[in-house]
């Protein structure tokens, strides 16, 4: 998947099976930015330089347990 005004960043390792892909960036094409390494494929991250600051970006997965829920919630709920 491309887009002609966005740059796709995925993590740097990726899982095996299904979801290879858990989390992903998209950085306007118009700004500069650099994908930082992280070794883990639920987490993709990226150091945008602005005219006036630079920005740690971070994305990270939040796993869907089988009935929809977010895997969190449930073990704070059995808590």
């Amino acid at each position: 998947m491309e887009h002609h005004k966005w740059t796709k960043m995925v993590p740097s390792t990726w899982r095996e099976g299904r979801c290879a892909i858990r989390s992903m960036l998209w950085v306007n094409r118009d700004v500069e930015a650099e994908q930082v390494r992280i070794e883990s494929p639920d987490l993709t991250g990226a150091v945008i330089r602005l005219l006036y600051a630079v920005v740690r970006a971070n994305q990270r997965s939040i796993p869907i347990d089988e009935v929809g829920s977010r895997v969190e919630d449930n073990q704070r709920d059995q808590t």
